[in-house]
């Protein structure tokens, strides 16, 4: 079945992960409690699931397991599966988990519980199954998986094997994407390497999201723009392009567009991949046409106003317009700093300075003797004008 992950095979990415566990399974030494941990839609409950089908079943079962466990997501006789969610505090409910961990197993070497969305559990939960951990008998496991460590009593972490999952990198995600792909044998209207550059980076990289997003469409479609965009943000290069040739032609329509277009981790992508373009980097992201016209467009103009809009907008923890309408004011090429009095040649200017270095100095005593703060430098307001909230 698309999208489920039904051997280690199919695991991208955690490969030192995997290797311990494979380890553990070579050599039968899986702990007895695993606390799976980690962000949403890395597979925690995925791999916990494969563990345990690879510790209960053999030749002859395993094939039934997987169609139970992965496909159907329902517990069988050695492998028992609970939403701590829907648990919570019912008495009723975390008496039948703690009784699974005092009845005795048959016809199977190991018994496992998998508990998902554990951080869900009440106090008196995490309690009730603290004191059965205490005391499993060998062969019982019990697999936690949890994006919220910290909501567990410590006394229950510590009797637990803590394995970490990592963000998916960029090339892993992308990996996942083109496997999806390929299975479910689509198209886009799109060239391919944008779709996946613009789902991966509207899901984070995030396994899960990315399946969840391709599974709106039916196998071997044709999918359209059109039909992206009802999901995410399909923000293309000439979008980024027209905010570039703003930068270096009208400022307040830069401002007015900016106000406009939709600002997301896409859009930071594209404004990259232009940049990365416009510096002479190859990119597979890009149409050939959109390169050449971005390489002819930057042949006579100043590569260091682009680099320094598109580095102050990555590196922008949010996305706030008036953040991006800074970075994009400072970066353009009619933003001129104030001169310096000093550089003025008319008489008038030198009137002028005299006028200037007489405040200055009388500034400067007030502030030593009252401790008055000067008048902000309105270099220093655009500074801090990048880190006003809106």
């Amino acid at each position: 079945m698309v999208g489920k992950i039904d051997s280690f095979d199919k695991v991208i990415g955690h490969k030192s992960l995997i290797t311990y566990i494979q380890h553990w399974i070579d050599t039968d030494t899986t702990p007895n409690v695993l606390l799976f941990h980690g962000n949403p839609g890395l597979g925690k409950s995925s791999i916990a699931k494969l563990l345990a089908i690879a510790l209960t079943t053999d030749e002859s079962t395993r094939k039934d397991a997987i169609e139970n466990v992965i496909y159907n997501n329902r517990s069988t006789g050695s492998i028992k599966l609970f939403s701590m969610s829907k648990i919570q505090d019912k008495e009723e409910e975390i008496k039948k988990v703690s009784g699974e961990l005092q009845m005795n197993f048959v016809n199977t070497k190991h018994k496992v519980l998998i508990l998902d969305e554990a951080h869900e559990m009440s106090k008196v939960a995490q309690d009730s199954i603290l004191v059965e951990l205490e005391h499993l008998p060998e062969g019982l496991h019990v697999f936690i998986c949890t994006t919220e460590i910290n909501a567990f009593r410590p006394a229950l972490v510590s009797r637990c094997k803590v394995l970490e999952l990592h963000p998916l990198s960029e090339n892993e995600a992308r990996q996942l994407f083109n496997r999806e792909v390929k299975e479910r044998d689509l198209t886009f209207e799109l060239q391919q390497g944008l779709a996946s550059t613009l789902i991966c980076g509207w899901a984070e990289n995030q396994p899960r999201k990315i399946i969840n997003l391709l599974d709106n469409f039916e196998n071997h479609a044709l999918v359209k723009t059109r039909e992206l965009e009802v999901f995410i943000n399909t923000v293309n290069s000439s979008s980024v392009i027209e905010l570039v040739k703003y930068l270096y032609g009208s400022m307040p329509l830069g401002i007015e567009y900016i106000q406009s277009v939709k600002l997301d981790n896409t859009f930071v992508m594209m404004l990259i991949e232009v940049t990365k373009v416009a510096m002479g980097v190859s990119s597979n992201r890009l149409s050939l046409p959109d390169v050449q016209y971005i390489q002819s467009f930057m042949q006579d103009k100043d590569i260091n106003k682009l680099l320094q809009f598109a580095i102050e907008v990555s590196g922008l923890s949010t996305l706030y317009k008036r953040r991006v309408i800074s970075a994009f004011m400072r970066a353009h090429v009619d933003f001129k700093r104030a001169v310096p009095v000093n550089e003025v040649r008319t008489s008038a200017g030198a009137d002028i300075q005299a006028v200037a270095d007489n405040i200055e100095d009388k500034s400067a005593m007030i502030q030593r003797q009252e401790g008055v703060q000067g008048v902000t430098p309105v270099d220093m307001l655009f500074d801090q004008l990048s880190t006003v909230e809106v």
